[in-house]
């Protein structure tokens, strides 16, 4: 493993046009083969780490298969897998060998969900990801989109491409098929175009198409930095026909260097990259699916068929209807203006403009469809209904009853999964394995309950935002109410004195009752 890392960055030496002494690339002990850049000297802000010609990634428009007709009419993944798949087969014949060799193409560790086996993705229960893992459409499309271009290209393709039997196809090309979709989709950039290579139109501007989707492409190296959503400290720049790998901040030396995959839930750094990290917990979501919240105000709320279906007409002129709408994390963010601390909504602006409108009187929905414009509606507004909020509670604790297990039992499984892997040869940093590597045996026992860990992590995530949001509506509800019914009691013993009477007093402002609820220090 050792020697493909330092071959690999041998060649990126000796093919890229800068790479920083200061920088080197190696094995992370006791992770499975996987590898990360590291500081050895003290790295300054804004510091060119290395940089990489247009030339040099591995993509499509570089690749001898550039000129094939069938590869420009593939979308960006389809010609990128073509491309990955034919240079792996040509080994060392291919510039990118060195780079190949350490991409998991073929290691057993990398394990996205499109490779968990059944039983491990029951697991995950009732968690949405499951039905955006997408392994049969992609089965389907590689039957009837490359299948075909392997059969017309044997004289470009590598001979290991053409689909020999139906057995070949099922026991080889199809595992690679899949294997380097995987790769693609955890390593690749959308590859930004050289603008200084577009050509400008006969007003001066440059010509480009938003609607055009961008190239993707495998970056050599840029693609070796392990990502952090607090840690990060590097950033890849497009410059031209140079591809810049700039650090962010200071970078002490021995500091992993880091890069950023953005807001992504824990799911989703699962089925796309294989793992999970507690660092990204803060965007773990869950997705409340649009029928549940119908079937709520039907049941709960005694709206009609007929009504649902003639508002959700109306609501779906105003606005684009999804199926789902993402749950996120509320935290209590301190407001300027008023110098005090107000909880930020978990729930999506569309959907409970949408809940308010299925729960509007009649005659409020009659008067609203005359004047056919949908309000807009703030959750932290006193004027608004209580009712949507208990809607959406309802909602979220239905949800979460959906799935088999509770919070305090995932979390008492989470701590014996993990007591169990520390066991395991290999599992900890003291225990010696055989000739440096783990047993078959322990290796497949370690890949299982690693995954079981992987998917209590992401189960347990989306609970815990339906817990919140649930505690959420339920209490910025019940604090509506108590200020209404202050307010009414105020106006009518002291119609003339503003503010709560000589007797009443407010109630627990409802951020103080948040926090106490979520256990965080006021």
């Amino acid at each position: 493993m050792e020697g493909k890392t330092e071959s690999f960055e041998e060649w990126f030496r000796k093919e890229s046009d800068f790479y920083c002494d200061k920088i080197c690339l190696r094995e992370i002990p006791n992770k499975n083969g996987y590898r990360g850049v590291f500081a050895t000297e003290d790295i300054a802000d804004d510091e060119v780490l290395f940089t990489v010609n247009r030339s040099l990634v591995l993509s499509a428009e570089n690749s001898h298969l550039s000129k094939l007709v069938t590869v420009e009419k593939l979308d960006p993944w389809l010609s990128l897998i073509l491309v990955v798949m034919d240079e792996w087969c040509r080994a060392t014949e291919s510039l990118w060998s060195s780079y190949l060799d350490v991409l998991p193409i073929d290691s057993p560790n990398f394990q996205p969900l499109m490779f968990w086996p059944k039983e491990s993705l029951e697991e995950l229960q009732t968690s949405p990801v499951v039905n955006r893992i997408g392994k049969e459409e992609a089965e389907e499309i590689f039957r009837l989109v490359l299948l075909p271009v392997f059969e017309k290209s044997k004289d470009v393709l590598h001979p290991k491409l053409f689909p020999k039997s139906e057995l070949y196809v099922e026991e080889t090309l199809l595992p690679l098929y899949h294997r380097a979709g995987s790769v693609i989709m955890a390593y690749a950039f959308d590859i930004e175009k050289d603008q200084s290579a577009l050509e400008e139109d006969e007003e001066g501007f440059i010509s480009d198409e938003d609607d055009e989707l961008l190239p993707k492409g495998l970056i050599p190296m840029a693609d070796m930095l392990n990502a952090d959503a607090d840690l990060n400290n590097a950033q890849l720049f497009y410059e031209g026909r140079i591809l810049s790998m700039k650090a962010t901040k200071l970078i002490k030396a021995g500091e992993e260097i880091f890069n950023d995959y953005g807001a992504l839930p824990r799911s989703e750094l699962l089925r796309r990259y294989g793992y999970v990290t507690s660092r990204y917990g803060k965007f773990d979501v869950a997705d409340l699916p649009l029928p549940l919240v119908v079937e709520i105000a039907k049941k709960k709320f005694g709206v009609s068929a007929d009504e649902v279906e003639k508002r959700s007409t109306f609501v779906g002129s105003q606005i684009f209807i999804e199926n789902g709408y993402d749950i996120t994390h509320f935290h209590l963010e301190f407001e300027a203006d008023s110098g005090s601390e107000i909880p930020e909504c978990p729930f999506d602006s569309d959907l409970i403009n949408f809940v308010n409108i299925l729960l509007l009187p009649n005659a409020a929905f009659k008067s609203l469809g005359q004047r056919g414009k949908s309000p807009k509606g703030d959750l932290l507004s006193k004027a608004m209904a209580p009712e949507i909020l208990d809607l959406l509670g309802f909602a979220c604790e239905e949800l979460r009853s959906k799935y088999p297990s509770t919070v305090d039992q995932d979390l008492q499984q989470l701590k014996e999964q993990k007591r169990l892997m520390e066991e395991l040869p290999g599992g900890r940093e003291d225990v010696k394995m055989t000739n440096g590597h783990q047993s078959s045996d322990s290796q497949s026992e370690f890949l299982r309950i690693s995954r079981y860990c992987q998917a209590l992590e992401v189960r347990l995530g989306e609970k815990k935002v339906l817990q919140k949001a649930e505690l959420y509506a339920r209490e910025m509800a019940s604090y509506i109410r108590k200020e209404r019914g202050r307010k009414k009691r105020t106006a009518e013993d002291h119609p003339s004195v503003p503010g709560p009477g000589p007797k009443e007093s407010r109630p627990k402002p409802v951020t103080t009752k948040l926090r106490e609820l979520l256990g965080e220090n006021p």
